[in-house]
Protein backbone atom coordinates (compact mmCIF):
# COMPACT_ATOMS: atom_id res chain seq x y z
CA UNK A 1 0.00 0.00 0.00
CA UNK A 2 1.28 3.62 -0.86
CA UNK A 3 1.32 6.72 1.13
CA UNK A 4 -1.63 7.96 -0.92
CA UNK A 5 -3.76 4.80 -0.16
CA UNK A 6 -2.50 5.14 3.86
CA UNK A 7 -3.93 8.13 3.96
CA UNK A 8 -6.99 7.69 1.93
CA UNK A 9 -7.42 4.25 4.32
CA UNK A 10 -6.91 6.84 7.17
CA UNK A 11 -9.67 9.10 6.01
CA UNK A 12 -12.36 6.20 5.57
CA UNK A 13 -11.26 5.10 9.36
CA UNK A 14 -11.99 8.79 10.20
CA UNK A 15 -14.82 9.22 8.60
CA UNK A 16 -16.58 5.49 10.32
CA UNK A 17 -15.61 7.05 13.73
CA UNK A 18 -18.39 9.62 12.97
CA UNK A 19 -21.95 9.47 13.61
CA UNK A 20 -23.47 7.59 10.84
CA UNK A 21 -26.44 6.90 9.42
CA UNK A 22 -28.03 3.11 10.08
CA UNK A 23 -28.18 2.86 6.27
CA UNK A 24 -23.77 2.99 6.29
CA UNK A 25 -23.73 1.22 8.97
CA UNK A 26 -25.25 -1.96 8.35
CA UNK A 27 -23.50 -1.53 4.89
CA UNK A 28 -20.22 -1.03 6.77
CA UNK A 29 -20.37 -4.63 8.02
CA UNK A 30 -20.40 -6.32 4.47
CA UNK A 31 -17.00 -4.36 4.41
CA UNK A 32 -15.45 -6.64 7.53
CA UNK A 33 -14.64 -9.35 5.36
CA UNK A 34 -13.04 -7.69 2.79
CA UNK A 35 -9.34 -8.44 2.20
CA UNK A 36 -6.57 -5.54 2.59
CA UNK A 37 -5.93 -5.91 -1.34
CA UNK A 38 -9.73 -5.23 -1.55
CA UNK A 39 -9.60 -2.59 1.52
CA UNK A 40 -7.12 -0.80 -0.70
CA UNK A 41 -8.44 -0.91 -3.95
CA UNK A 42 -11.75 0.98 -2.94
CA UNK A 43 -9.38 3.28 -0.52
CA UNK A 44 -7.33 4.13 -3.57
CA UNK A 45 -7.73 7.58 -4.00
CA UNK A 46 -6.73 7.89 -8.22
CA UNK A 47 -9.16 9.59 -10.23
CA UNK A 48 -8.89 7.04 -12.63
CA UNK A 49 -8.54 3.46 -11.50
CA UNK A 50 -9.07 0.09 -13.01
CA UNK A 51 -9.35 -3.43 -10.80
CA UNK A 52 -8.34 -6.12 -13.13
CA UNK A 53 -8.70 -10.00 -12.20
CA UNK A 54 -9.56 -13.31 -13.28
CA UNK A 55 -13.22 -14.39 -13.90
CA UNK A 56 -14.88 -15.19 -10.55
CA UNK A 57 -12.53 -13.23 -8.27
CA UNK A 58 -15.10 -10.90 -7.12
CA UNK A 59 -14.52 -7.75 -8.44
CA UNK A 60 -18.43 -6.99 -9.21
CA UNK A 61 -19.38 -8.21 -5.64
CA UNK A 62 -16.85 -6.08 -3.99
CA UNK A 63 -17.68 -3.16 -6.33
CA UNK A 64 -21.40 -3.16 -5.71
CA UNK A 65 -20.81 -3.42 -1.66
CA UNK A 66 -18.66 0.10 -2.04
CA UNK A 67 -20.84 1.91 -4.37
CA UNK A 68 -23.79 1.53 -2.18
CA UNK A 69 -21.29 2.51 0.92
CA UNK A 70 -19.91 6.12 -1.28
CA UNK A 71 -23.66 6.30 -2.30
CA UNK A 72 -25.15 5.89 1.18
CA UNK A 73 -22.76 8.13 2.69
CA UNK A 74 -22.56 11.42 -0.06
CA UNK A 75 -25.23 14.00 -0.16
CA UNK A 76 -26.89 14.82 -3.37
CA UNK A 77 -24.28 11.78 -4.70
CA UNK A 78 -24.60 10.79 -8.54
CA UNK A 79 -23.34 7.59 -9.13
CA UNK A 80 -22.98 5.62 -12.54
CA UNK A 81 -22.80 1.69 -13.22
CA UNK A 82 -22.50 1.04 -16.79
CA UNK A 83 -21.90 -2.13 -18.51
CA UNK A 84 -22.21 -3.76 -21.83
CA UNK A 85 -26.15 -3.95 -22.12
CA UNK A 86 -28.75 -3.19 -19.80
CA UNK A 87 -29.34 -6.94 -19.18
CA UNK A 88 -26.00 -7.41 -18.04
CA UNK A 89 -26.17 -4.57 -15.89
CA UNK A 90 -29.38 -6.23 -14.28
CA UNK A 91 -27.77 -9.49 -14.03
CA UNK A 92 -24.41 -8.50 -12.58
CA UNK A 93 -25.24 -5.45 -10.42
CA UNK A 94 -28.84 -5.19 -10.07
CA UNK A 95 -29.43 -8.53 -8.93
CA UNK A 96 -25.80 -10.44 -8.96
CA UNK A 97 -24.95 -13.48 -9.46
CA UNK A 98 -25.48 -14.91 -6.24
CA UNK A 99 -27.94 -12.30 -4.78
CA UNK A 100 -25.16 -9.64 -4.22
CA UNK A 101 -26.03 -7.07 -6.43
CA UNK A 102 -27.13 -3.59 -5.51
CA UNK A 103 -30.46 -4.02 -5.61
CA UNK A 104 -30.37 -7.47 -3.65
CA UNK A 105 -28.47 -5.75 -0.61
CA UNK A 106 -30.99 -2.96 0.02
CA UNK A 107 -33.55 -5.36 0.12
CA UNK A 108 -31.73 -7.74 1.90
CA UNK A 109 -30.40 -5.43 4.20
CA UNK A 110 -33.64 -3.31 4.87
CA UNK A 111 -31.38 0.23 3.66
CA UNK A 112 -33.94 3.17 3.86
CA UNK A 113 -33.46 3.54 -0.32
CA UNK A 114 -36.01 3.44 -3.21
CA UNK A 115 -35.83 1.19 -5.85
CA UNK A 116 -36.76 1.76 -9.62
CA UNK A 117 -36.83 -1.12 -12.03
CA UNK A 118 -37.03 1.10 -15.30
CA UNK A 119 -34.77 2.76 -15.68
CA UNK A 120 -32.91 0.87 -12.67
CA UNK A 121 -32.07 3.62 -9.95
CA UNK A 122 -31.57 3.13 -6.19
CA UNK A 123 -32.54 6.61 -4.25
CA UNK A 124 -31.35 6.89 -0.93
CA UNK A 125 -34.42 9.99 0.20
CA UNK A 126 -32.40 11.04 3.51
CA UNK A 127 -29.28 12.58 1.36
CA UNK A 128 -30.99 12.56 -2.12
CA UNK A 129 -28.35 10.44 -3.44
CA UNK A 130 -28.25 8.36 -6.66
CA UNK A 131 -26.93 5.23 -8.48
CA UNK A 132 -27.99 4.96 -11.70
CA UNK A 133 -27.76 1.40 -13.62
CA UNK A 134 -27.20 1.65 -17.61
CA UNK A 135 -26.14 -0.25 -20.33
CA UNK A 136 -23.98 1.15 -23.52
CA UNK A 137 -24.10 -1.00 -25.81
CA UNK A 138 -22.85 1.11 -28.83
CA UNK A 139 -21.71 4.96 -29.24
CA UNK A 140 -24.92 6.24 -28.72
CA UNK A 141 -25.66 4.32 -25.56
CA UNK A 142 -22.60 6.10 -24.35
CA UNK A 143 -23.90 9.66 -25.74
CA UNK A 144 -26.89 9.30 -23.61
CA UNK A 145 -24.84 9.52 -20.46
CA UNK A 146 -23.83 12.75 -21.62
CA UNK A 147 -25.55 15.47 -19.28
CA UNK A 148 -25.73 13.64 -15.85
CA UNK A 149 -22.78 14.89 -13.76
CA UNK A 150 -21.10 11.90 -11.55
CA UNK A 151 -19.18 11.71 -8.14
CA UNK A 152 -17.89 7.88 -9.79
CA UNK A 153 -18.68 6.13 -13.09
CA UNK A 154 -17.82 2.36 -13.11
CA UNK A 155 -17.77 0.46 -16.59
CA UNK A 156 -17.58 -3.32 -15.42
CA UNK A 157 -16.23 -5.97 -17.81
CA UNK A 158 -14.17 -3.54 -19.31
CA UNK A 159 -12.66 -5.71 -21.22
CA UNK A 160 -15.97 -5.21 -23.74
CA UNK A 161 -15.65 -2.10 -24.21
CA UNK A 162 -14.74 -2.09 -28.42
CA UNK A 163 -12.41 0.26 -29.48
CA UNK A 164 -14.76 2.80 -31.32
CA UNK A 165 -16.21 3.80 -28.04
CA UNK A 166 -12.68 4.67 -27.06
CA UNK A 167 -13.23 8.49 -28.13
CA UNK A 168 -16.38 8.37 -27.42
CA UNK A 169 -15.58 7.47 -23.39
CA UNK A 170 -12.84 10.09 -23.13
CA UNK A 171 -14.88 12.99 -25.43
CA UNK A 172 -18.43 12.16 -23.75
CA UNK A 173 -18.06 10.45 -20.67
CA UNK A 174 -14.91 11.71 -18.81
CA UNK A 175 -16.06 15.38 -18.97
CA UNK A 176 -19.62 14.14 -17.00
CA UNK A 177 -16.72 13.78 -13.61
CA UNK A 178 -15.63 17.69 -14.06
CA UNK A 179 -18.58 19.18 -11.28
CA UNK A 180 -18.03 16.72 -8.14
CA UNK A 181 -13.64 16.09 -9.35
CA UNK A 182 -15.40 12.67 -10.07
CA UNK A 183 -13.89 9.13 -10.57
CA UNK A 184 -13.82 6.64 -13.62
CA UNK A 185 -13.33 2.75 -12.14
CA UNK A 186 -12.85 0.09 -15.20
CA UNK A 187 -12.95 -3.34 -14.18
CA UNK A 188 -12.76 -6.56 -15.89
CA UNK A 189 -10.85 -9.81 -16.99
CA UNK A 190 -7.57 -9.19 -18.88
CA UNK A 191 -8.03 -10.41 -22.35
CA UNK A 192 -5.80 -13.11 -23.68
Amino acid sequence: MNGAQRKALQRIKASSTAPASSDVKKIRRLTEEWTPKQRAAVADPADLQADLGSRRAGKTSLWNVAMLLEAASTPDGKFLYVNETQDEARQLAWDGQKRDGMAAIVERLGLNAELTEDPMEIWFPKINSRIRLKGADDVRGVKKLLGGAWHRVWWDEAQKIPPTLTDTIRLVLMPTLLDYRGKLLLTGTPVE
